[in-house]
């Protein structure tokens, strides 16, 4: 009687030790999943969850997290491609041609992303001003013969444009005013008047008189004594060939 509750006994603490056994060894082999995870062995730790997930359903859910872990990191998700910023910045112009006198300013059509945008003229001869999605570029005069020319800048930050402008110079001319110059007898220096845009020259003189400087807009003239009346021209020339001329005569003298 004594033997047999005893072996009753025996049976049901094996009975009772049989599941805290079977979840430890389940829970070893959760724990080793996640030491595969920690070694970067992603593919040997799904296999341990899947085991682990088997053995105990209890785990499921903890392995499935596990799982999706690891394929997470054998399997990246792609990153989001950078968002690009579209920059814009069109001309409908590149070049504007201007004559020596500006009657009207002249446009450029300006399309900006982003739409803030600047102009720079690097001539002072050479005004911008900006407007909606425009800009107006006037030119003061040019008083020389020769052709300008200056470059505007357009920047939105982004990007930059650049616009040529050439301003025609002026047509050259040379004048003297009067038409005849007299001098006396007993000889002269007298100072005429040159008025030119342009370098100019003493193209021909009568032999009898002398030009003895020539300063900017005048021409310092001087002629000796004589006993007779003489006449001449003068004639003055631009390097571009425009020409002026005036009469030079000196009156008849007595005896000295």
């Amino acid at each position: 009687m004594k033997m047999n509750k005893l072996i009753r006994l025996i049976v049901l603490a094996f009975a009772l030790s049989m599941p805290i056994s079977i979840w430890g060894q389940c829970a070893s082999i959760y724990q080793k999943g996640e030491t595969y995870m920690k070694r970067g062995r992603y593919r040997d730790a799904i296999k341990s969850f899947k085991a682990a997930m088997k053995c105990d359903s209890n785990l499921e859910q903890a392995c499935k997290n596990k799982i999706k872990e690891c394929e997470e990191k054998i399997n990246p998700a792609p990153k989001p491609a950078p968002v690009t910023e579209i920059t814009r910045l069109t001309i409908d112009r590149k070049s504007l041609e201007f004559g020596c006198e500006t009657k009207t300013a002249e446009s450029i059509k300006i399309e900006s992303l982003p739409e803030q945008w600047t102009a720079i003229s690097d001539a002072d001869w050479c005004q911008v001003t900006p407007g909606e999605k425009k800009l107006s570029i006037s030119c003061q005069t040019n008083w020389l013969t020769t052709e300008r020319k200056a470059t505007i800048t357009i920047s939105n930050e982004k990007m930059k444009a650049t616009v040529s402008v050439t301003q025609g110079g002026q047509e050259e001319f040379i004048n003297i005013a009067l038409d005849k110059l007299e001098f006396g007898s007993k000889g002269e220096i007298k100072e005429l008047q040159v008025d030119s845009n342009a370098e100019w020259e003493v193209a021909d003189i009568p032999e009898w008189c002398e030009a003895i400087a020539k300063e900017r807009g005048k021409l310092i003239l001087k002629v000796g004594k004589t006993k007779k009346a003489r006449e001449g021209t003068l004639i003055v020339k631009t390097k571009g060939g425009k020409i002026s001329s005036i009469i030079l005569s000196q009156k008849k003298g007595g005896l000295f």
